[in-house]
């Protein structure tokens, strides 16, 4: 997911405001600290622009 937040040159802070959720929050995701919820995977590919499920196998 790191690489696509990168790629549209969003900060982690920047990505976790679009999503009301807290950067650190998007940081355990990233690093696989925390299984992704469903409903964060969706918003994320949306923001991100790509597939949920490229998401979700990334996560």
């Amino acid at each position: 997911m790191r690489y696509y937040r990168q790629l549209r040159r969003l900060t982690t802070r920047q990505l976790a405001e679009k999503l009301n959720i807290v950067p650190a929050t998007v940081l355990a995701y990233e690093q696989g600290r925390f299984p992704t919820p469903y409903e964060f995977s969706v918003a994320a590919a949306e923001m991100l622009h790509i597939s949920e499920e490229l998401l979700r196998f990334l996560c």
